[in-house]
């Protein structure tokens, strides 16, 4: 276990790493990882601000590492038969959106994390 997420990005023998903070914390994150030669799967949101979001793409590119962000649920079959249906009129005019899903998590219940002596917490 790490105090310091600077000692995880040191380490020689980590190729990826997931950054789960806050974007504002998340960005120096980002690039330190960047110029450690890590890829980088940085969680949503990427960034709060575009010009910066696209500098640490630039630098991605220039390390040859990959930058991804976690869009885990944009290609669920939910997701894409609303934009399907959209996309081929079947709802009329879409002019506002709102969208939410209440994941069942029931089936971790009480069952322990790989690498961990504690109960998942549902």
């Amino acid at each position: 276990m790490y105090n310091d997420w600077r000692k995880i990005i040191a380490r020689g023998d980590i190729e990826v790493v997931d950054l789960a903070a806050h974007p504002e914390q998340r960005v120096d994150m980002i690039g330190a990882a960047i110029d450690a030669g890590k890829h980088v799967l940085s969680q949503k949101p990427f960034v709060t601000d575009l010009d910066i979001g696209l500098r640490l793409v630039e630098k991605a590119e220039k390390k040859g590492v990959c930058l991804a962000v976690n869009q885990n649920g944009r290609w669920a079959p939910h997701w894409s038969w609303i934009r399907q249906a959209i996309a081929e009129n079947l709802l009329g005019e879409v002019t506002s959106v709102h969208l939410a899903v209440n994941w069942d998590h029931n089936w971790i219940a009480g069952k322990r994390l790989r690498g961990s002596s504690l109960p998942h917490p549902v």
